[in-house]
Formats: C-alpha cells, sequence, structure tokens
C-alpha cells in the first residue's frame, strides 16, 4: 500500500511535471496557468502527509525531483546542450517552493527550449541525410546515455545526430542481411 501511494503521487507530480513542459499535446499559449498552480499546491501539501517516510518538501527533494524531470525532457540527450542543463538547473533548488506555491517555471522553461532544440535537430537532420555519410569510416558510438555527457554547442549535437542515424542505418542494413 505504501507503494502504491509513494507511486501514485510521484506519477501525480512527475504529471504535473512532463504535461506542463513537453508541449506534445498542447501549444504553450493553451498551458492552464492556474491547474498547474492548483495542482502543485496540492502536491506540497498532500506529498509529506501520505509519503511512507512522511518527508518534507524540501531543497534535496527538488533535487531529485527535477533529476527525473530531466531523464524525462532528454533521456538519450539528443536534444539539449550543456549551458541548457545549466540553465535549468537553477530552477532545481525551488522546485517544491515553487509547487507549494504554484509558481513552477521548470515545465515552461523546459518546454521552450525543447521547441527550440527539436526545431535545430529536424534542420541538423535534413542536411545529414542530404549530405550522406561514410559507412566505411571507424567511430565510436556510445548507446548507454548513462555513459554520455550533454554537448556543449550545435555542432557537438549534429554530430551526435550524425553518428545516431549512421547507427541507426548500419544496423538495419545488417539486419536485412
Amino acid at each position: 500500500m505504501k507503494n502504491r501511494t509513494e507511486r501514485t503521487l510521484t506519477v501525480l507530480l512527475l504529471l504535473l511535471l512532463f504535461t506542463a513542459g513537453s508541449g506534445i499535446a498542447k501549444e504553450l499559449q493553451e498551458f492552464d496557468l492556474k491547474r498547474n498552480q492548483l495542482i502543485g499546491y496540492m502536491l506540497s501539501k498532500e506529498l509529506p502527509a501520505v509519503h511512507f517516510s512522511h518527508k518534507k518538501m524540501n531543497e534535496s527533494i527538488s533535487l531529485e525531483i527535477f533529476s527525473l524531470y530531466l531523464k524525462q525532457l532528454d533521456y538519450e540527450k539528443r536534444f539539449l546542450l550543456s549551458s541548457d542543463i545549466t540553465m535549468l538547473q537553477s530552477f532545481a533548488p525551488h522546485i517544491a517552493d515553487n509547487l507549494e506555491h504554484g509558481t513552477n517555471v521548470l515545465p515552461k522553461s523546459g518546454y521552450l527550449i525543447m521547441k527550440e532544440r527539436i526545431g535545430q535537430v529536424e534542420k541538423m537532420v535534413d542536411r545529414i541525410l542530404s549530405a550522406g555519410f561514410e559507412v566505411t569510416s571507424d567511430e565510436v558510438y556510445e548507446t548507454d546515455p548513462k555513459k554520455i555527457a550533454y554537448v556543449d554547442d550545435l555542432k557537438g549535437l549534429e554530430d551526435r545526430w550524425r553518428k545516431t542515424i549512421k547507427a541507426q542505418v548500419l544496423s538495419r542494413c545488417e539486419w536485412s542481411r
């Protein structure tokens, strides 16, 4: 029962952050700020009361929430730059306070950054596919997101996408033989 309550509250909290931050289903203009404020306030009050460990929302919990949010936002590290992460991290210690006051700006900020990066990546992919790539060159491509860092610039991001696409093409070619 305790695990179920913990999972339910975690899901509710993540839904607040992710549905607001993802932008997949809604455009930013449709973002319901009052609903976000109400859910945030409710979570900040109910989480400590029903969580099995009775942890209070604090900076430590905020950092854990941020870590989960970041994994959901860009798990494979294919969109965000290290500078984006630095900027988003500035919101991390304040998540608990912001939820209590209904002023969590992290989801909106994450959404805006991702929207910009997705547009940039779409253009990169078009360029990569138009130019083609050398399939006989010897390269290393790490597929484990835990073992790679966020890239520093758009050039690094484009190289990551080039390697990703190349690996997918080579994998399909080998599989179809």
